[in-house]
């Protein structure tokens, strides 16, 4: 399971590097929210998880507001770069499935630890044909990023652990956020109405998957005895 989940995640991260050479990052990771979606399905035969009607409802939504930001047809829904992003978040998603299944044995910091112990050496092997030496002015964004992937690893390994992946998974959403703010900080844009409407969208359809975690989780409470 280890050698799988680093596999895939080269796949994953390869995959969508290749992808944001020719597509907006709003775009990548707008097919990106897919990943979600087959979490909270592969759930079900994989990890044995109850998905109800209303939650499969709401995911549904999710993925009508993912085609409303994308536009098939208009923002490449159906070209290589965006098949790149769906062969992406379909690794991410199984990879996510099996940190359900090692959790079972394993602790979210040896979790991480062979994750990104894996990546290095067969993305380094990978790399070596067309291997590019370091430049210093690079490293303060290369260790950040490395420092920020690390933590990021441990909170999601540790979300896994310690929740359902049908309930986590609409969490990735709010990443939608942050790639509307680095669209505004970096290239001083913002989404068009397609996006924000499609936003509103999944986001609504996540808020209402963690209502209904809520209420599954909460016990009836039991009727009083009279005499």
């Amino acid at each position: 399971l280890h050698l799988l989940r680093g596999g895939l995640g080269m796949a994953m991260i390869g995959c969508f590097v290749f992808a944001l050479r020719d597509l907006p990052l709003s775009t990548a990771y707008t097919i990106y929210f897919v990943a979600p979606l087959l979490i909270a399905a592969l759930s079900v035969p994989l990890l044995g998880e109850r998905v109800g009607p209303r939650r499969w409802v709401a995911i549904g939504i999710g993925l009508v507001g993912v085609l409303v930001v994308l536009r098939p047809g208009v923002g490449g829904f159906i070209s290589v770069p965006g098949l790149m992003v769906l062969a992406a978040a379909t690794a991410y998603a199984i990879a996510a499935i099996t940190v359900s299944l090692l959790t079972r044995t394993d602790t979210s910091q040896s979790m991480v630890v062979w994750f990104l112990v894996i990546m290095a050496i067969g993305a380094g092997l990978l790399a070596i044909p067309g291997w590019v030496p370091l430049q210093m002015a690079h490293a303060p964004l290369i260790a950040g990023m490395g420092l920020a992937g690390a933590l990021g690893q441990i909170a999601l390994t540790k979300a896994f652990q310690l929740g359902e992946a049908s309930m986590i998974a609409p969490l990735e959403y709010s990443g939608l956020v942050w790639v509307i703010g680095w669209d505004l900080a970096f290239w001083g844009q913002l989404p068009d109405a397609y996006t924000w409407a499609g936003a509103a969208i999944i986001v609504a359809s996540g808020l209402y998957l963690l209502h209904r975690e809520r209420v599954n989780r909460q016990e009836p409470p039991k009727p009083l005895d009279h005499p």
